[in-house]
């Protein structure tokens, strides 16, 4: 959300909102220098608090809309006191918006309420942008925040960037939600535990445990996650996890904590994301075991080349074959795990899927075609050899014929290696339907 301040000094109002990698200010508007320090300030407090009930529609757009037309129209008539009273609005978009309007009632200037309102403007349109997954210019502040359900597009993205830099680069904190960063992270780390189990011959536990010692990170979210994936529940997708993981962290922050029984009085309790940046803890503890694993990979490695190699061309070789297996790794998890759904839903077995409807790895069936050729088409082809893996993928899957993928190659917008889901849900009380994002 953009904090606005009044400086009392210059007489400026100021905007300013984190960028993920540092923070950004703006003037929006200088105030007369007759004008009462206090009303600047209540201006800048009213102007904060509507930024918060605007970026609420994107954290939880179920619970809160943005009537933008109603907004601006309550900023430039607001209600006013009528025998000591004022009527109070139920939305806290408009409810805001008519305390914006009244301070800038008392700073009597038409200049004044002419850039605020426009800069209000540019900040429901930054909201709704990152809504639809642009964040670009001011919707980038969406990168400090945690919305438990993020956009399957951004998803998309964030396995993009971690595709081209496994270990995590710059980009993953500042261009993508770090939510949606967080779903595609947990894919990635679990193709790097795999990647070591392989080569020390050894547990995902031990694993992380001798890649804490050659490059030190804290384990709690790691450890969280392989819990997680050890149930063996058909929820237990990256999706699923990270929803889980944050809502638990988000309803701490909010004082209700979720426990098997009565906490015991004065007895601390514990989350393993912090409560404050849930979403950011969530990435900062991936990427930190990934880039653990990857020094740890390094120390199985053998020189390939001129033994006299420097420190630097050592490290660039061990990370070109760290990336290398990953990559190759989380391509085959993520065919496997379209392979498991798509025959889990062939053999009627969604409505035990979907189960009780609750977190889980739910998501609305318009967003796995989204998902399926976003995330899943375009792993197989930066593999190179995703005719070859496609070919013997269809012809050792049960029950598949060239008749039931060559209806529509190109339905759900990928490239005809899976054949499109077909069959169709009975709405549920939540219209919401099962669609994995690469599973484990």
């Amino acid at each position: 959300m953009t904090t606005y301040a009044y400086d009392t000094g210059s007489h400026q109002l100021v905007a300013v909102w984190d960028t993920g990698i540092g923070a950004t200010a703006r003037t929006v508007a200088c105030l007369n220098a007759a004008t009462e320090q206090t009303i600047g300030l209540h201006l800048a407090r009213a102007l904060t608090r509507m930024s918060e009930s605007v970026w609420l529609s994107y954290l939880r757009p179920e619970i809160c809309d943005l009537p933008v037309a109603e907004a601006l129209r309550a900023m430039r008539r607001p209600h006013l006191p009528q025998a000591g009273l004022v009527r109070i609005e139920t939305h806290p978009v408009v409810e805001s918006a008519h305390r914006v309007g009244r301070e800038l009632g008392e700073v009597r200037s038409a200049g004044v309420r002419r850039a605020v309102i426009a800069d209000v403007e540019e900040e429901v349109t930054a909201a709704a942008n990152a809504a639809r997954g642009d964040l670009t210019g001011r919707a980038q502040q969406a990168v400090m925040l945690t919305r438990v359900t993020p956009s399957p597009a951004q998803i998309a993205a964030a396995d993009r960037l971690l595709h081209d830099v496994p270990m995590g680069s710059p980009r993953l904190y500042t261009e993508v939600e770090p939510s949606a960063a967080a779903v595609a992270a947990i894919h990635w780390f679990l193709a790097a535990v795999a990647v070591m189990e392989r080569l020390a011959g050894t547990s995902a536990e031990d694993a992380l445990d001798q890649a804490r010692r050659v490059e030190y990170f804290d384990p709690a979210v790691a450890r969280a996650i392989l819990r997680m994936t050890t149930g063996g529940r058909p929820d237990r997708t990256p999706l699923g996890i990270a929803q889980e993981l944050l809502q638990v962290a988000v309803l701490a922050s909010r004082g209700m904590f979720l426990a098997v029984s009565e906490p015991v009085p004065d007895r601390p309790c514990f989350t393993a994301l912090d409560p404050v940046r849930p979403a950011r803890c969530l990435l900062d503890g991936l990427v930190g075991g990934i880039q653990a694993l990857a020094a740890l990979h390094a120390t199985f490695l053998e020189c390939g080349f001129d033994p006299s190699c420097d420190e630097v061309e050592w490290a660039e070789h061990a990370r070109t074959h760290f990336d290398a297996a990953v990559r190759e790794e989380a391509a085959a998890r993520a065919l496997s795990g379209w392979r498991s759904w798509w025959h889990h839903r062939r053999d009627g077995g969604m409505h035990s899927h979907l189960g009780g409807g609750g977190v889980g790895s739910q998501v609305c069936d318009s967003r796995h075609e989204l998902l399926r050729s976003a995330v899943a088409a375009p792993i197989e082809q930066r593999t190179g050899t995703r005719r070859a893996t496609t070919a013997a993928t269809k012809a050792s899957t049960p029950g598949w014929s060239p008749t039931a993928s060559s209806a529509s190659p190109t339905s759900s917008g990928g490239s005809g290696s899976w054949p499109a889901p077909t069959a169709t849900l009975p709405a549920g009380p939540s219209s919401h339907r099962s669609c994995p994002m690469a599973s484990g």
